[in-house]
């Protein structure tokens, strides 16, 4: 690890991995930072990977005519013609129509990291971003905590904070008109999702 890159990413899930992909393959010098080991990488808390399990086709389009990234089986578990979301009574429905897949979250988190690095960034696992380094007004850099446990401060010309929604990167800013430290409540849209594997016996269009 150097003490200077181009770019920091801090998080290694999929928004992380693919900043980090598309920003070594155009030549810049990458440190992708992840508090998770190698093998669970992208996983967001103790429970698991949680959120994600689903993309469009025209989204894997995207990435592959973006950054040359293209994806199959694993990370691509089942394939599905559209999505219907019910309200909790189930008495109400909206249709999501056009081609897409089920995810196999952590492989796809795998692939993508391991995409990164063969494009060139430089991936550190178990290290613990705290908070940004800043100078003048100007975040310069990433401090935190190694997976030693040591305090270690590492310097970029841009930081791109893919820490999910409690990133300590922005709750750690100065107090400014442009980002606010924390996300409002009110602009937040929780969702419950079960995987269960069950035999069917009987026809029910609501499952």
């Amino acid at each position: 690890m150097n003490e200077k890159y181009d770019i920091i990413v801090a998080g290694a899930g999929m928004a992380g991995s693919l900043a980090a992909a598309g920003a070594a393959k155009r030549g810049l010098s990458v440190l992708l930072l992840d508090k998770n080991k190698e093998e669970e990488v992208g996983k967001k808390t103790n429970w698991g990977w949680v959120c994600g399990d689903a993309v469009a086709q025209t989204h894997l389009d995207f990435i592959k005519q973006h950054i040359g990234l293209g994806f199959s089986k694993p990370e691509l578990d089942v394939k599905v013609d559209g999505v219907v979301a019910y309200s909790p009574d189930l008495q109400t429905k909206v249709n999501f129509d056009g081609e897409g897949y089920v995810l196999d979250r952590p492989e796809f988190e795998k692939k993508t990291r391991d995409y990164a690095i063969k494009n060139g960034a430089e991936y550190v696992s178990q290290f613990d971003v705290e908070g940004p380094i800043i100078e003048n007004n100007y975040v310069v850099g990433v401090f935190g905590k190694d997976k030693s446990m040591q305090h270690k401060e590492i310097r970029a010309k841009a930081v791109i904070d893919a820490l999910g929604v409690a990133t300590t990167l922005r709750r750690r800013l100065p107090d400014g008109q442009f980002v606010d430290r924390v996300v409002d409540v009110d602009d937040l849209e929780s969702t419950g999702r079960y995987i269960y594997d069950c035999e069917v016996t009987g026809e029910d269009l609501h499952y």
